[in-house]
């Protein structure tokens, strides 16, 4: 797992940004069950966050094949033993698969919401979001000290988008 020094920088900056999300989600619902790792919503919704903070970390400038290495091996680090083949993972890609993609839409709106990209502005989950984030105001920041209203809204998306399809789907342990 990371071979090569740039590809292996690149997996390891992305895995500190996004296995938080799985472990942070952890500590509420307790250990994940197995099937997670085979979920394709959350599995869209993982690879194109890897996908998205893969570009941001490399400034774009990577290869699609190195990609494609970077997104198996943060899979396989967060999944471990369950992870899927990249057999698997290239094949939902390319398929198209309506909860794949409806995980993949999730996880760009919370990236492009945390990165301040007004591209979701109107959605009604970013405004239901930040309707959410504004009422509750500065009373969550300890978690997060400091964290500014688009980090606030993006967790606050996060919540709604993926933590709660979790918890619905597989419920607490």
């Amino acid at each position: 797992m990371f071979f090569g020094s740039r590809r292996r920088k690149i997996a390891q900056a992305v895995l500190e940004q996004v296995q938080p999300q799985f472990t942070g989600l952890e500590r509420v619902v307790g250990p994940l069950p197995p099937e997670v790792a085979t979920d394709q919503y959350v599995l869209g919704y993982l690879i194109a966050s890897i996908g998205i903070v893969t570009q941001m970390v490399s400034g774009g400038k990577i290869s699609a094949e190195d990609k494609g290495f970077v997104i198996f091996d943060c899979t396989k680090a967060i999944f471990g033993g369950n992870a899927p083949s990249s057999e698997h993972v290239t094949s939902l890609m390319e398929s198209g698969h309506p909860e794949f993609l409806r995980g993949a839409k999730a996880a760009e709106k919370v990236m492009c919401t945390i990165a301040g990209f007004p591209d979701y502005e109107n959605d009604p989950d970013v405004v239901a979001a930040r309707h959410e984030a504004r009422t509750v105001g500065k009373s969550l920041n300890f978690l997060s000290p400091g964290a500014g209203e688009n980090a606030n809204v993006a967790g606050n998306l996060q919540a709604r988008l993926f933590n709660q399809y979790i918890v619905q789907r597989y419920g607490k342990r």
